[in-house]
């Protein structure tokens, strides 16, 4: 009986760990980052050892070492925090090339890193994605976030045609 017991609490244990990271938690704290360092490193914590099954949240996963490495005081470790969230941002969008969401991170992440970091080669390509495809999202707050950032970012400088486009 005292098996039991105990395999019933560890698979209780498990799945309760297992659902505490999920894509709506990760989605809502990662844009908060960007202006609070203490939920960026919360968050960084929370995530860092995690493997997700869910390509979308491995993409947020990588987006959050990226916004890590924007706080970090070390050079050699903020190096480290971008390449790796780099990679596992790039590899997420490998799976799923098609994904708006993923494409939006990558897009928000190259226009907002360092040029000297180099990764600004597909911001034109993810715009565009993202211009043709916004009408495809079926997320409703994800596709209010895209379409807000691209309205919004003085960093695109969308021509008038692009804004109408989008509202459209």
């Amino acid at each position: 009986m005292k098996k039991i017991f105990f395999l019933f609490f560890l698979t209780i244990a498990f799945q309760s760990n297992a659902q505490k990271i999920n894509i709506e938690s990760l989605r809502n704290d990662y844009y908060k980052v960007d202006s609070d360092s203490s939920i960026c490193s919360k968050l960084y914590t929370k995530v860092k050892n995690e493997t997700f099954e869910n390509n979308v949240a491995f993409g947020y996963k990588g987006a959050i070492f990226c916004a890590m490495a924007g706080y970090s005081k070390n050079k050699q470790e903020k190096f480290k925090l971008f390449n790796e969230g780099k990679k596992q941002l790039e590899q997420s969008i490998k799976n799923d090339s098609t994904n708006l969401e993923l494409r939006f991170l990558r897009l928000t992440i190259q226009l907002n890193c360092p040029k000297a970091l180099g990764y600004g080669s597909k911001i034109e390509t993810d715009k565009k994605f993202l211009l043709n495809n916004i009408h495809t999202e079926k997320n409703s707050l994800v596709k209010k976030r895209i379409v807000e950032f691209l309205l919004n970012s003085n960093k695109l400088a969308l021509t008038e045609a692009e804004k109408k486009q989008i509202k459209n």
